[in-house]
């Protein structure tokens, strides 16, 4: 057990975009500090199952439809720049690679983005602490297309399920705790940023973890201007 506060991430969310060169998932700080603790302790990997959400159909919000175009750019963007900034860029290339007819098949889509965007999170977070970043399932792939009738009606990851049960027929199968991040707590008083690229107010009615991806942007800036 490793006791996370928010100035934990405050200070680690510094050496991180430092060491990455960019602004850093609400994750990162987390697993940055359990790293630290693991190699404390001993440890010289840190074995994680990332990946196996994006590669075999965990992702069940981003799986749970068949998105239009401009519906799936509105909901991976999360935060549409020009609600933020006041000189906004979209980078549509990304999702335009994925267009077919004007929609875009969400598991295509992360298996290429949001598979690059998980892997530098764990890799950031492991090479700052200082220990090695193991992740099996980021070394497979899916041989074939996904069942999104079965992801669709609550079986998400079942390869993983199926064999497990034929791996380990005695076994449990282990319920997945969630890493969560209490980022409406940690971020509720926080009066938005400061810096003139930001249009004022424009967190007032965000999400905490809407509020932390412009944080951490802000927080990015200013190490840039020191």
């Amino acid at each position: 057990m490793v006791d996370i506060y928010w100035e934990d991430i405050v200070s680690a969310s510094e050496l991180l975009m430092r060491h990455k060169g960019a602004p850093i998932h609400s994750i990162e700080g987390q697993i940055y500090l359990a790293a630290k603790k693991a190699k404390e302790v001993g440890a010289v990997k840190f074995i994680f199952g990332e990946n196996a959400d994006i590669i075999f159909g965990g992702m069940d919000g981003l799986l749970s439809r068949h998105w239009l175009y401009s519906e799936f750019v509105e909901r991976y963007t999360y935060i549409m720049p020009y609600k933020v900034l006041k000189k906004p860029q979209l980078i549509l290339e990304p999702y335009q690679e994925f267009e077919v007819d004007g929609h875009i098949d969400g598991h295509d889509f992360v298996n290429k983005y949001f598979r690059q965007e998980a892997l530098g999170t764990y890799n950031n977070a492991c090479e700052a602490a200082g220990i090695e970043f193991v992740g099996p399932y980021s070394m497979t792939y899916l041989d074939g297309s996904i069942d999104y009738t079965r992801i669709r009606s609550g079986e998400t990851k079942y390869l993983i399920r199926e064999a497990f049960k034929i791996l380990y027929p005695e076994e449990t199968m282990p319920i997945k705790i969630p890493m969560p991040r209490p980022m409406d707590e940690w971020l509720e008083a926080w009066q938005g940023p400061k810096r003139q690229e930001f249009i004022p107010h424009s967190t007032d009615n965000m999400t905490g973890d809407q509020k932390w991806m412009v944080w951490a942007l802000e927080k990015y800036l200013d190490l840039l201007d020191v």
